[in-house]
């Protein structure tokens, strides 16, 4: 619910009070969020009793939730602001905090924005059908896949990465048909991701590569590619926002593949839970 929308609409209907107070939170957004109802109350020379009757005569549940419908007002307000996201020296923790916010979305916004859902569908296709799936990446990229490894075994599908780069490789000589191989790097160059890639692909193993949207020699081995955008910047956050959109492709996956078969795999993730439960007891 758009806050300002909606106290727009309601505004000539409220009481001399309630419109003081109204006035008040539109004046000051950012300090009326961190505010209690008792606090804003007296800042705003109303009452706590005003500021709840406000929030229910605006169609809130709550004065909470209005806070929250008003804080997304605020960032909205900002993400629309003008705002340079590399991060330098002076910045402060607020500066960083919006900063990173806003390169998560632009992250999140340019993935969709290059997404194949036909792809997207093909992979968990041989997600599915694979007997064994071998994933492969280094460094961030690496965290990313031994991420979507852990997921994918607690659902039961027979699924191998070491964190040890060269350790992995040597798999690649083992792969077999029937089995797939998930290829992660932002760059497309790591040689230990492009390397199993290659060997892979050459004896007709299909391979997937999860990397940026620029022609590289992951991609040149891959018989579906996932596309990140290729925005990574001069910024001191390094791989945050191509491990951002890799994770947004693992979640995409993953959560698909789930609601292909929820029972089946619920019963899974339940019976892993159980085990790992027994190490508290």
């Amino acid at each position: 619910m758009d806050f300002q929308k909606n106290l727009s609409a309601r505004y000539n209907s409220l009481t001399k009070q309630g419109r003081r107070l109204a006035d008040f939170i539109c004046e000051n957004q950012a300090k009326s969020i961190r505010m209690t109802a008792k606090s804003l109350g007296e800042a705003s020379n109303t009452s706590a009793a005003t500021v709840i009757r406000l929030s229910h005569q605006l169609g809130y549940e709550s004065f909470e939730m209005m806070k929250i419908s008003l804080a997304k007002d605020s960032v909205g307000d900002e993400l629309n602001a003008p705002m340079d996201t590399i991060i330098s020296d002076g910045d402060s923790v607020p500066d960083i905090v919006q900063k990173l916010y806003r390169n998560r979305l632009e992250a999140l916004s340019a993935t969709m924005a290059l997404m194949d859902y036909a792809d997207i569908k093909k992979t968990i296709t041989l997600i599915q059908k694979a007997r064994k799936i071998y994933l492969f990446g280094v460094g961030s990229s690496g965290l990313i896949a031994q991420e979507f490894c852990n997921r994918l075994n607690r659902i039961g599908k027979v699924c191998i990465f070491l964190s040890d780069s060269h350790t992995n490789l040597q798999y690649a000589s083992v792969i077999d048909r029937g089995d797939l191989v998930i290829g992660f790097s932002y760059s497309g160059e790591t040689k230990e991701v492009y390397l199993a890639a290659e060997n892979a692909f050459k004896r007709g193993i299909p391979v997937i590569a999860v990397t940026r949207n620029r022609a590289n020699s992951l991609s040149a081995w891959a018989n579906i590619t996932l596309t990140i955008p290729d925005i990574e910047k001069r910024v001191r956050v390094g791989s945050l926002t191509s491990a951002m959109s890799q994770m947004f492709i693992v979640d995409i996956l993953y959560m698909s593949l789930l609601q292909k078969d929820f029972n089946k795999y619920e019963s899974k993730l339940v019976e892993t839970a159980r085990i790992v439960n027994q190490l508290r007891e």
